[in-house]
């Protein structure tokens, strides 16, 4: 019965397919047969996702083998394993591939680096030069090249030096502060006291500081310079004889200085010269990958719409470029501020600009393809909804075939395999040009008849439910899916064909073509004109005009909300792409206009604001990157709750009495932050270890085992979380136990020969790098290697210098190095910083990732739930003098997903903390984080709307105050959930199984602006653009609700439902 209607109702495949598009390379309006697959992306191999070397089916139902392909590359471990059994050859060809690549450029510059600083140890030029000093610590040079490796680009290279130097001159102002107050203490005969002042300051505060720097700029660079400007502090106040007997001395401060200098000196001329990578290229090159997988993605989310099936949706082909696309979109930030220290140096201010604004216009496209996608994935349940009203009335009355079970309306399956099941991008076939006139509406009309025509062979049953939403939007799609795919083929071929700069050509293939900007300015406007027809026709048909029931009303105003938004997201992205065509260009003309070279931001006080480049387009819609700089309300970063109190009632006296205590505890707020209380705690394990070294009964000990290592180490390890801490512990001791027994076997094996010390120390660099950046096992290969370089280059420095140090290093051997001994005490110092890094971070304001992801999450649904109960349309009606409070800003946007964003970092740190109850639920804590992302994605898209337009036009207004009792009633009702969400995980208590339901009060709001569109009285002063915030409205608050609903379901798994057992009164 299907089947033949199916092909009764059929027409042929040419008129469906066939549509009018713009030639992005000539202009041209021709009439061709398209689809949005591209046969090197969407292979027939996996498109539902299946496992490899499975069968699967075509759109046609024809069995299909999918090859045997890994989807992801095996470890590193196991790809050399299988170069080795395989051949020479085959070992020969992975080798160069791994030295031509970025890993392998990476391991041999920070080795190269390495060996180069090992230097200050082996060869007599540099280490008996007067400017290192006569120490036996040069083998901190090769510690520093660790830190400070030059595997980075020539900008993070500058900007790390700059930050190195900034944060060692606080270091030096914190060491000769010291040796200060101890010399003036030690004058008024009162050193001990000086010394405990050192120790509050060097160690409480100096170090203090630099951690609390570390934990609130939360940058890699930043971290390693702090890592530095902590050597001369701990050196100064712990093994420094001027602070240990009260005379000033600047010999230990400047010869650590010369040391990272020097260090600094290696690793930037190997940056420089060994294959060098530039942060510039490398943000052009990412937004080539961004754009490319951008197209994939577009592609296969408008083919997903106009079939009606997930199916393109969830292809391979789309599932690889949302990865390849989140790994070239979350390294954007750092390629920016990268390549700005590398456009700044040589003068290219105005070109990082323009830089800087193509970044801007790619986040607004990832918005925008995340709106995109939020209303397909609504379109899609909406679809699923409508089959299961249709299984239901199957059920009950088998004559009302329409909503067959399991079967989609015929309009859309129809469509669905006419666009499924062909790959090549464009028909062989082409017709000739058509001219604007001819190709701006006959298209749709055409598609009108044939709408027309269908209709009258279709055979409808009666009665409210029969599938006729489904029908709605099979009629849209016939009208508007030709126009649609003719506009997202015009994209997706331009944005494959952007041109940029890479790494390897260093120079722009050339500018976007001419003929792309105004291709795509007559694609949208073609789109434009064929949107309208399309709505008009929907609001014309039959199925709307004479619905008669609330339901049948909010279901009709449901489909064209979802047919409306995702047509207007589509139009919007389009825009966004013009904008990015723009930058492209400007960017393409500096580079060849070679414009004058500036460097006034050397002087920054005399600067004018920074350049504003001319983008009407970002009137509307502002960057994300515009405001970072401007802090956001002091209510939404913080995990921690503020609670105010009302303390002015009741008695007068008791009432001051308690307002007084209320200021002071006001006062001392910030000393209840986390950072800071981390920062003071860190200081604190920081005296604890430095006292030792002026206590007189554990002063030997201290500097016999060398604890200042352990005062170093310590300053490593401490993190913010517990689950953060425990994290690296493990991986940090075996590196430690690791590098001390390669050093003792590598000190054996060599003899003393410092040519096979020096060929060991580069091997044992080799590795330990490798295992920092391919294998990614940075804590692990960082300490092996400094356990490695305070064992053995140390052990050949005491060997060499013996005779000019009189008794110094006698404890472990001197001439003839005890390297038992020495490995011993350095293993020991390492490992105890670790431990007692630990310790504290466990015991002294301990601070769970579990519990503040928990409170976190409920601060961020809490602040969702402020957030709607603003009532976002109501700042578009002009209420008073400063009006209602606004919906959403650019900034508060941003905070939301960076604390989103936060919290997964807090839920990867969770799976490290220990529980007697069992593994910490991650999958179900970031099931959670990603459905909050799509509301998030919700509100976005809710706020681009909102952001066209400052206030309402009359239209908007009537519908407005039309519906505002249903808007405020929804509104309350969404807030409401919010906050039944954030209380039940702050909680940690059952949600009750009787919640408020959404969908009754937006199916009221549907309605009524169902009514008000069939009242021609009030619908005369609305036009087709007015519904567009309406649209937006309803498809936002469907994912919210489904969201929600997703939310509750995971909580219930968490927490479990209520029950006697829980509320028992005790």
């Amino acid at each position: 019965m299907a089947t033949a209607e199916a092909s009764a109702t059929a027409l042929p495949r040419r008129d469906l397919r066939s549509a009018t598009i713009v030639v992005p390379e000539t202009g041209q309006r021709v009439r061709r047969s398209v689809t949005l697959r591209d046969p090197k992306v969407f292979t027939p191999s996996n498109p539902s996702g299946q496992p490899n070397g499975q069968h699967g089916n075509d759109s046609n139902g024809t069995a299909i083998q999918t090859p045997q392909k890994p989807l992801t590359p095996p470890p590193w471990t196991r790809q050399v394993l299988d170069a080795i059994k395989a051949s020479p050859q085959t070992l020969g060809h992975f080798l160069w591939e791994f030295i031509t690549g970025r890993d392998g450029q990476s391991v041999l510059k920070c080795s190269v680096a390495y060996l180069i600083g090992t230097m200050a140890v082996f060869v007599p030029f540099f280490r008996n030069g007067f400017f290192l000093g006569p120490g036996d610590g040069k083998h901190l040079v090769a510690n520093i090249t660790i830190w400070f490796h030059p595997a980075r680009s020539t900008g993070s290279m500058h900007y790390g030096t700059f930050l190195a130097f900034v944060f060692w001159l606080f270091s030096v102002a914190v060491a000769f502060s010291c040796m200060a107050i101890v010399v003036f203490f030690d004058n008024q005969e009162l050193i001990e006291i000086g010394q405990a002042i050192i120790l509050i300051i060097g160690c409480g505060f100096g170090l203090g500081f630099l951690v609390w720097i570390k934990q609130r700029i939360n940058d890699p660079l930043v971290n390693v310079s702090c890592t530095i400007a902590a050597l001369p502090i701990v050196s100064v106040v712990t093994k420094d004889p001027a602070t240990q007997q009260g005379f000033f001395s600047s010999a230990s401060v400047t010869s650590v200085l010369y040391m990272l200098i020097l260090a600094i000196i290696i690793t930037s001329l190997v940056n420089a010269f060994v294959r060098p990578v530039y942060a510039r290229f490398d943000l052009r090159d990412n937004l080539v990958k961004a754009t490319t997988a951008y197209a994939t993605i577009l592609a296969g989310i408008t083919s997903s719409f106009l079939s009606g099936t997930e199916e393109d949706l969830k292809h391979q082909a789309v599932k690889d470029a949302e990865d390849a696309f989140d790994k070239a979109y979350n390294a954007l930030d750092a390629n920016l501020t990268e390549a700005r220290w590398e456009q700044y140096l040589v003068g290219n201010e105005r070109r990082w600009e323009i830089e800087q604004r193509l970044v801007r216009c790619l986040r607004r496209l990832a918005q925008d393809i995340g709106g995109l996608r939020s209303a397909a994935s609504i379109q899609f349940s909406l679809l699923a909804e409508s089959a299961k009203k249709g299984e239901h009335l199957a059920h009950l009355d088998p004559q009302n075939s329409y909503g067959m079970p399991g079967k989609t309306p015929i309009l859309i399956r129809d469509f669905a395999n006419q666009t499924a099941d062909e790959y090549p991008f464009s028909s062989p076939e082409v017709s000739s040009p058509t001219s604007p006139s001819e190709a701006t509406s006959p298209p749709v009309q055409s598609q009108q008849i044939t709408v027309a025509q269908r209709r009258t062979s279709i055979t409808k049953p009666e009665g409210p439910w029969a599938a006729a939403a489904d029908h709605v939007f099979a009629t849209f799609i016939e009208a508007l899916g030709p126009p649609m795919k003719s506009l997202a083929f015009t994209l997706n071929t331009i944005l494959h064909d952007l041109p940029m700069a890479t790494q390897k050509d260093r120079q722009y293939a050339g500018s976007a073509h001419p003929a792309f900007r105004p291709s795509l300015a007559d694609a949208i406007k073609l789109f434009n004109q064929a949107r309208k027809d399309a709505l008009e026709t929907v609001y014309k048909s039959k199925e709307i005009t004479q619905a008669k029931s609330v339901a049948v009303a909010a279901d009709f105003e449901e489909v064209a909300a979802s047919c409306g938004h995702f047509s207007s997201s589509l139009q919007d992205l389009a825009e966004g792409v013009l904008a990015y065509i723009d930058a492209v260009n400007e960017l393409e003309q500096d580079v060849h206009r070679r414009s004058p070279r500036s460097w006034n931001w050397i002087f920054h006080w005399r600067r004018v604001p920074g350049i504003r480049l001319p983008d009407d387009h970002e009137n509307a819609r502002p960057s994300m990157m515009e405001h970072q700089d401007i802090d956001f309300p002091m209510d939404m970063p913080s995990l921690t709750t503020r609670r105010y109190y009302n303390y002015t009632t009741g008695d007068d006296d008791l009432s001051s009495q308690r307002t007084l205590r209320y200021q002071a505890w006001r006062s001392f707020r910030i000393f209840r932050r986390d950072d800071v209380k981390f920062a003071i705690k860190v200081g604190f394990g920081a005296f604890l270890i430095s006292a030792l070294a002026y206590i007189p009964a554990t002063r030997p000990t201290f500097h016999a085992w060398r604890f200042e290592w352990a005062l170093a180490t310590y300053m490593f390890v401490c993190a913010m979380t517990t689950g953060a801490a425990n994290s690296s512990v493990f991986p940090r001791i075996r590196g430690t136990f690791y590098g001390a027994a390669i050093a003792i076997t590598v000190w054996y094996i060599a003899g003393g020969n410092v040519y096979l010390l020096a060929f060991f120390c580069w091997l044992m660099s080799v590795w330990c790098f490798y295992l920092m950046f391919p294998l990614n096992q940075g804590p692990m290969g960082r300490f092996m290697l400094l356990t490695f370089n305070l064992s053995v280059l140390y052990s050949y420095s005491i060997s060499i210098n013996d005779t000019s140090r009189g008794n110094r290093d006698r404890d472990e051997g001197g001439a003839n190095p005890k390297i038992w001994l020495i490995v011993g005490h350095r293993l020991v110092a390492v490992t105890l910083g670790i431990v007692f890094g630990l310790f504290i971070t466990q015991s002294i304001w301990p601070l769970s990732a579990r519990k503040k992801l928990k409170a976190g999450l409920s601060v961020l649904w809490l602040r969702m739930s402020l957030i709607w109960k603003r009532a976002p349309f109501s700042s578009l009606l002009d209420e008073g003098p400063l009006g209602p409070p606004k919906y959403m800003d650019i900034r508060e946007e941003t905070k939301l997903r960076e604390f989103r964003d936060f919290l997964n970092t807090l839920r990867t740190a969770a799976e490290s903390e220990f529980r007697l109850r069992g593994p910490f639920p991650t999958e179900i804590y970031d099931d959670l984080l990603k459905s909050t992302g799509r509301m998030l994605d919700g509100f976005h898209a809710l706020s681009v709307v909102l952001q066209k337009d400052v206030k309402a036009t009359q239209g908007e207004a009537a519908i407005l105050r039309f519906t505002s009792n249903e808007r405020e009633k929804l509104a309350k009702r969404i807030s409401h959930l919010f906050t039944v969400l954030a209380s039940s995980v702050k909680l940690e208590f059952p949600l009750n199984d009787t919640l408020p339901d959404i969908t009754n009060s937006r199916d009221v709001l549907l309605a009524k602006m169902f009514e008000f569109r069939q009242d021609a009285n009030k619908s005369v002063l609305a036009t087709d653009d007015d519904y567009e915030l309406f649209y937006a409205y309803a498809l936002v608050t469907a994912q919210i609700a489904h969201e929600i609903n997703i939310s509750s379901g995971l909580l219930e798994k968490l927490y479990g439902t209520l029950s006697e057992e829980l509320l028992k009164l005790q």
